[in-house]
């Protein structure tokens, strides 16, 4: 099972993911993730020609391991993480422009 949207706002761009995986090993994976980015000129910032946004996202997944051999116990395992930094873009010719970002 597996959905995924991206959804343009006027104030921001929104993308979310879901899944569930199931391996032939019989251990499972179930994840989400929820992200996006917002211009800062949608807050009313003037900017000049520097095109300045906050991407952020959140990840969440579980799954179980099936263990074989002499341990007989099913093992569990999660992973939450986020981020969020500055980033940006500057034209500086018809064919060149700047990117950057970082955190």
């Amino acid at each position: 099972m597996v959905g995924r949207g991206i959804h343009l706002f006027s104030f921001a761009i929104l993308a979310f993911s879901a899944s569930k995986n199931e391996f032939d090993n019989g251990s499972e994976q179930t994840r989400c993730s929820l992200g996006g980015t917002v211009p800062l000129t949608a807050t009313g910032l003037k900017t000049g020609q520097w095109q300045l946004s906050t991407p952020y996202g959140y990840t969440c997944s579980e799954g179980s391991i099936t263990v074989t051999g002499l341990d007989l116990s099913e093992r569990f395992t999660s992973n939450d993480s986020g981020c969020a930094g500055p980033f940006a873009i500057r034209p500086l010719a018809e064919r060149l422009t700047l990117l950057g970002g970082g955190l």
